[in-house]
C-alpha cells in the first residue's frame, strides 16, 4: 500500500509542472468562469422574480410559490453537475496523458473532454446527482473536485450535531459510513464512462463488480494517501518553523526577513504540491484499479493518439516557463506584503451572547459585567417579545434548556420571565429584562449589538414599538441591531434610517442579498472572499459568526472581515494581538499555514 502511494508521489514529483498546468487551467475555468456565471444567473433570476433575498427563512416559500425560480435553479443545478463532470473528465484524461509519458496538450485536451461530456452527460445526469450527494461529505479528502469542495455544511449545523444531539450524531455517522461504502463501490463509474465509451448502466455494473473484492484495499489506499500527505506536510512545516526560529534568534532582522520570504515560498509550494498531489493521486488510485481493463486501456490509447495531434512541445515549454516565472514573481510579491502585515484586517471583537469561554450564563447581567471587563468592541445579545409586549433577554425560543420551564418567551409576561433563574456553565443568574440589560451595559460603557428574535406570535407593531422606545438611546450609545428576519431589517431602516441594522445570514447561498442593511452577519464556514468583496464594495460591513477556534479566527482575519463574533473573546483578542502586534517571522509563517487550511 505505502509502496503504491510512494510510487504515485514519485510520479507526481517527476511531472509536477505538467500537473500544475492541468490544475491551473481546471481552476481558472471552474472558479474564474463557471462559479461567477452560476452566481450571476442566480442573482439575476432573484431580481426578475422580485425575491430580494434567499435564506432558510423563505426557502420553502420561494420553492412553492415561484415556479420561474424553480426552473432557473434546476438549470443551474444541471449546469453545476455538467461543470463537475467536465472537470473530472478533463483531469482524468489529462492525468492519463501525463502518466503515459506525453506532453500535456491543453487545447486538444479541452476539446476531447468537452466531446466526451457531450456524448455521455445526458444519460448519466441522474447518476451524477446521486454520486455528488454521496461524496459531498468527503470533499477535500482526496476523491472530490475543487467545485465540490466549495459546497460546505454550515458550521453551526455541525456544532449542533456534534455537541447537542447524540442521536442525530449517531445517525449522521451511520449515513457517512454508508455513503463512504457506496462512494467507493461506484468510484470507477466516471473513469469507465470517460475512458471505455460504455453506457452508464454498464459502467455502474462494472464498477460494482471490480470494487467488490477490492473495497478494503481501495479504501485503505485513500486512507494511506490522506494520512501520509498530512504527516509529510506536518514534518516539513515543523522543519521550516525550526529553521526560521533559528534565523529569528541569531540573525539580524534583514537576514531573518529574507529567510522568512524564502521559507514562505517553500511552504506555499508545499501546500500547492499537497493539494495537487491529493487530487492527482486519488485519480491515480482509480486508474490503477483499471490497469488490467483491456477495453479501458485500448480506448484511452486511442484518446492519446488524438491528443498527440495537437502537441506543440516548443510552445508548451515557453508557456510553462513564462507561467512558472509569473507564479514565482507573484508569490514573492505576496510574501513581501504578507510578512509586512499588509493583509491584516484587525476586525472588531464581538462577544457572542455576552459570554467569554463559559464565564457565566449567556444573555445575563452577571456575564455581561464579567465580559465587559475585557473591553470587547461589542457585546452581542438577543431579545424576544413577551406576552405583555415587552422585551426579555433570551436567545432560545423555548426556555427549557436554560430555566427548565417548557414555555416560550411569548407565553409569559416579563415579570414571570424575570422571576426565572437560568443555569449554564456551572453558574446561575436571573433572566434579565432588556431594559435592565440595556441600562447596565451603558453604565459599563459597553456597546451592544442587539439581535431581535421574531416568531409568528409577535405583535404586528413590535418593530415600531421597539424603535419608539429604544432608538434614541441606541443612537446615543452607538449600539447596533441585527436580525434573521429580513422584514425587520427593511422596516427598521424605513422608519429610522439612522439606525445601524444588520441582516443575519445562516449560509452563503447566492451572494449578497438586496436589502437596506448596513452590514451582514454571515455564518463563518460558508463565508467566502467573493461575498466579502461584493458586500464591502457596496458599502456593507461583514461580521463573521460564531468563530470559536483560533485557526478559524486567523482565517477570518486574513480574509478581511470587519468583525468577528465569538464565544471565546479572550482567545480572539490574543489571536489579534499575535497577528497584528508585530509578531515574529516564525509566528507569521505559522499564521499563514493556519489561515490557509
Amino acid at each position: 500500500m505505502l509502496k503504491l502511494i510512494y510510487g504515485f508521489y514519485k510520479e507526481i514529483t517527476r511531472n509536477i509542472f505538467r500537473y500544475l498546468g492541468l490544475f491551473i487551467v481546471s481552476e481558472i475555468i471552474i472558479v474564474g468562469i463557471c462559479i461567477p456565471i452560476f452566481t450571476f444567473l442566480g442573482s439575476i433570476a432573484l431580481r426578475i422574480a422580485n425575491v430580494p433575498y434567499l435564506s432558510n427563512a423563505n426557502l420553502i416559500s420561494v420553492i412553492t410559490t415561484k415556479p420561474f425560480l424553480d426552473i432557473v435553479f434546476l438549470i443551474i443545478l444541471i449546469a453545476i453537475l455538467l461543470a463537475i463532470y467536465w472537470q473530472v473528465t478533463f483531469l482524468v484524461l489529462g492525468i492519463f496523458q501525463i502518466n503515459s509519458g506525453n506532453t500535456l496538450t491543453i487545447r486538444p485536451l479541452l476539446k476531447l473532454s468537452i466531446s466526451r461530456v457531450h456524448h455521455t452527460f445526458v444519460q448519466s445526469i441522474w447518476f451524477l446527482l446521486i454520486y455528488t450527494i454521496l461524496i459531498l461529505p468527503f470533499g477535500g479528502m482526496g476523491f472530490s473536485t475543487p467545485l465540490l469542495n466549495k459546497v460546505k455544511i454550515p458550521g453551526f449545523i455541525m456544532d449542533y450535531v456534534f455537541h447537542d444531539n447524540p442521536l442525530l450524531l449517531t445517525t449522521l455517522i451511520a449515513i457517512y459510513v454508508v455513503t463512504f461504502y457506496l462512494g467507493i463501490r461506484f468510484i470507477l463509474v466516471l473513469p469507465l464512462m470517460i475512458g471505455s465509451h460504455i453506457s452508464i448502466r454498464k459502467a455502474i455494473a462494472e464498477s460494482w463488480n471490480k470494487t467488490g473484492k477490492r473495497f478494503v484495499k481501495i479504501a485503505a489506499n485513500f486512507f494511506a494517501l490522506v494520512v501520509s500527505s498530512v504527516l509529510v506536510s506536518a514534518i516539513a512545516l515543523f522543519a521550516m518553523v525550526i529553521f526560521q526560529s533559528l534565523w529569528d534568534s541569531i540573525a539580524p532582522t534583514g537576514v531573518a526577513y529574507f529567510a522568512a520570504t524564502f521559507n514562505l515560498l517553500i511552504i506555499e509550494a508545499g501546500l500547492l504540491f499537497l493539494n495537487i498531489g491529493l487530487g492527482v493521486a486519488s485519480i491515480m488510485v482509480m486508474l490503477n484499479e483499471l490497469s488490467d481493463d483491456t477495453n479501458f486501456n485500448r480506448t484511452m490509447a486511442a484518446n492519446l493518439m488524438s491528443l498527440r495531434k495537437g502537441e506543440n512541445p516548443v510552445q508548451h515549454k515557453v508557456l510553462t516557463r513564462v507561467g512558472l516565472v509569473l507564479v514565482i514573481a507573484g508569490a514573492l510579491g505576496f510574501n513581501v506584503l504578507y510578512l509586512n502585515g499588509f493583509f491584516n484586517s484587525d476586525p472588531i471583537t464581538i462577544s457572542h451572547r455576552g459570554v467569554n469561554a463559559g464565564n457565566g450564563v449567556q444573555n445575563t447581567i452577571p456575564s455581561l459585567k464579567n465580559t465587559s471587563r475585557l473591553h470587547p468592541n461589542f457585546v452581542e445579545m438577543d431579545i424576544h417579545e413577551t406576552k405583555d409586549h415587552k422585551f426579555v433577554v433570551m436567545h432560545d425560543e423555548n426556555l427549557k434548556a436554560l430555566t427548565g420551564v417548557n414555555k416560550a418567551p411569548y407565553q409569559l409576561t416579563l415579570k414571570q420571565l424575570t422571576d426565572l433563574t437560568a443555569s449554564e456553565n456551572g453558574s446561575k443568574a436571573h433572566v434579565a429584562s432588556f431594559d435592565d440589560y440595556f441600562n447596565t451595559a451603558h453604565k459599563l460603557k459597553q456597546r451592544l449589538i442587539i439581535e431581535i428574535k421574531t416568531t409568528p406570535h409577535d405583535d404586528p407593531k413590535m418593530v415600531e414599538r421597539f424603535n419608539k422606545e429604544y432608538s434614541k438611546r441606541i443612537l446615543a450609545y452607538h449600539d447596533e441591531i441585527h436580525t434573521l428576519d429580513y422584514n425587520v431589517v427593511q422596516t427598521l431602516k424605513k422608519i429610522n434610517p439612522k439606525l445601524t441594522v444588520g441582516y443575519i445570514l445562516p449560509f452563503n447561498f447566492i451572494g449578497v442579498p438586496q436589502s437596506r442593511a448596513d452590514f451582514y452577519t454571515m455564518e463563518y464556514s460558508t463565508l467566502n472572499t467573493s461575498f466579502l468583496i461584493n458586500a464591502q464594495v457596496s458599502g456593507k460591513q461583514v461580521y463573521a459568526w460564531t468563530v470559536n477556534d483560533d485557526s478559524d479566527m486567523s482565517k477570518m482575519n486574513f480574509m478581511g472581515v470587519d468583525g468577528i463574533i465569538t464565544d471565546n473573546l479572550s482567545t480572539l483578542q490574543q489571536n489579534e494581538r499575535d497577528i497584528n502586534n508585530k509578531p515574529s517571522f516564525t509566528q507569521r509563517l505559522l499564521n499563514f499555514v493556519t489561515e490557509n487550511n
